[in-house]
């Protein structure tokens, strides 16, 4: 065995290795976003009906990895500003811009999921990594 083919075999391995590693990645990055995560220190999504957090899904790709919702109050919940929110999915008028005085009501979840796993991100990756290894 020559240099040349130890490396052929590494390449190989990798490529191997490297869909399950970013299916891992995005299923770690999706559960981070919905329930909550110690590693990205993301809370998860509020509940009082459970429609929000049920909402995200991981749609696997074999390019890439999508994670959504359809949801139109799923900003105000990211970015805590409820009280622009208007369930006909509307910005409220009636309210001045940035006022957040609506308190969250559920004992569970936050806002801020997305933007706290996103900055976490790599740290799940290297998670992903060591569980792969």
């Amino acid at each position: 065995m020559t240099f040349a083919d130890d490396m052929r075999r590494f390449v190989i391995k990798v490529q191997g290795r490297t869909p399950a590693l970013a299916l891992s990645v995005a299923t770690k990055v999706h559960a981070s976003i919905k329930e909550g995560s110690a590693t990205t220190g993301a809370p998860g999504q509020p509940v009082s009906t459970g429609f929000l957090k049920n909402s995200w899904i991981l749609e696997p790709g074999k390019a890439e990895h999508v994670i959504r919702t359809n949801v139109s109050y799923a900003p105000a919940i990211e970015y805590n500003d409820r009280a622009q929110y208007d369930p006909r999915g509307e910005d409220n008028p009636d309210l001045p811009t940035g006022s957040t005085t609506r308190a969250i009501k559920s004992t569970v979840g936050g806002s801020h999921s997305v933007a706290l796993t996103l900055s976490g991100a790599n740290l799940l990756q290297a998670e992903a990594l060591r569980e792969l290894a």
